[in-house]
């Protein structure tokens, strides 16, 4: 069983990962995190939610792996703090798809707090970097920059 936390859950992905971690055997909701929200039931941002239990705080949570569903350069500024207490971070937005630096001010319109981290950040698309994550997934820090909607299409 791994514990996993999702930061950003009141926002659509973070609430569609909920819904399909909620159902994953092998996955325990060790807590969520959402902006301006403390001890906030899951369901009122995602009403389908209703009857999970869930409820959204403030605090990062101690888990496993963390999912990150953040606007963009938001996931970045807080990566360092996460690593540092060992969890693994699965980025769902864009801030760990590059491995330059230089490249996201062009791509993305912010300059990369964390550029330490690209280095070793996997691009997540299984079907062409599966031997990567795997490697990713037995080393410390683990950073995975998982694809948009639009490379997975």
């Amino acid at each position: 069983m791994i514990t996993v936390g999702i930061v950003g859950a009141t926002g659509y992905a973070g609430g569609e990962l909920v819904r399909l971690l909620l159902g994953h055997p092998n996955v325990k909701l060790a807590g969520l995190y959402g902006r301006n929200r403390d001890n906030q039931p899951i369901e009122t941002s995602h009403p389908h939610l209703s009857g999970s239990g869930l409820v959204i705080d403030q605090a990062i949570p101690e888990a496993d792996a963390i999912f990150t569903a953040l606007p963009h350069g938001v996931a970045a500024g807080m990566a360092a703090d996460i690593v540092a207490r060992g969890s693994a971070l699965l980025d769902i937005g864009p801030d760990f798809r590059l491995h330059d630096p230089a490249d996201y001010p062009t791509w993305y319109k912010f300059d990369h707090p964390a550029p330490e981290l690209l280095a070793q950040a996997v691009y997540g698309l299984p079907e062409l970097h599966r031997r990567e994550m795997r490697d990713a997934a037995a080393r410390t820090p683990t950073v995975i920059g998982l694809p948009g909607c639009y490379p997975t299409a």
